[in-house]
């Protein structure tokens, strides 16, 4: 995962998204729950692979049940765009409750553009967490 991020940024190595995307796929496969949700955005948006919509969703829930917060928001994400709002927001209450600060600040304006208005609803429990956080 961390050699995964620095290519991915080109922090202290040669940018190489390829092999980014090959260590994130390594660590999901072990298990790695934050590197599920990073695969699922490069199979998501076909970044240096070809884009896999199934593949993508799947990672994002099992990112979700390992516990990384960014990947309950992605698989959140994926279920309001089903329909399944319900269960959608179950996951957005999750990431709330176990997101960290520079996450609520993104995830906050993020919800805010929602089309649902349940999940616009929760932009403020967002807003109310990162400020208990800061």
């Amino acid at each position: 995962y961390n050699l995964a991020n620095l290519l991915a940024t080109g922090r202290g190595v040669a940018l190489d998204h390829g092999l980014a995307l090959a260590c994130y796929r390594r660590a999901a496969q072990m298990g790695h729950a934050k590197s599920m949700n990073l695969l699922g955005r490069y199979m998501e948006e076909g970044l240096h692979c070809q884009a896999n919509l199934p593949a993508a969703r799947e990672w994002y829930r099992r990112s979700a049940e390992g516990g990384d917060f960014r990947g309950q928001f992605s698989h959140a994400a994926v279920l309001a765009a089903q329909g399944e709002l319900d269960e959608a927001l179950k996951w957005l209450q999750v990431a709330l409750e176990g997101g960290n600060a520079n996450f609520l600040r993104v995830a906050g304006p993020a919800l805010e553009q929602a089309v649902q208005p349940e999940i616009r609803a929760m932009a403020g429990a967002y807003k109310e967490r990162l400020a208990e956080l800061v």
